[in-house]
């Protein structure tokens, strides 16, 4: 049981973390849907549709970018506080 509260939480905190992406694949997702199905919707609230997921996929794609650095200079400062911790890093 533990180990499945621990997957679900885990996966509760990737969608909150890519909450854009999952918007960006649920509209996607109804919209192709509702246009395969028939004549439900307007070929302009699919064009509109796709609009708003490039949108979100875009934006989607720039906060990956901001989060990206943020995270090479959190491992690196890591590496650098186990590198000093390293028996004899001082001595050479």
């Amino acid at each position: 049981m533990a180990a499945h509260v621990g997957r679900l939480e885990r996966f509760v905190a990737w969608v909150l973390r890519n909450a854009d992406v999952v918007v960006a694949l649920g509209i996607a997702m109804a919209v192709g849907l509702l246009d395969v199905s028939g004549d439900v919707i307007s070929d302009d609230v699919a064009s509109g549709a796709t609009l708003i997921v490039l949108g979100l996929l875009a934006t989607g794609s720039l906060v990956e970018r901001v989060r990206r650095p943020a995270s090479i200079q959190e491992a690196m400062s890591g590496t650098r506080r186990a590198l000093k911790a390293w028996p004899g890093a001082g001595r050479r």
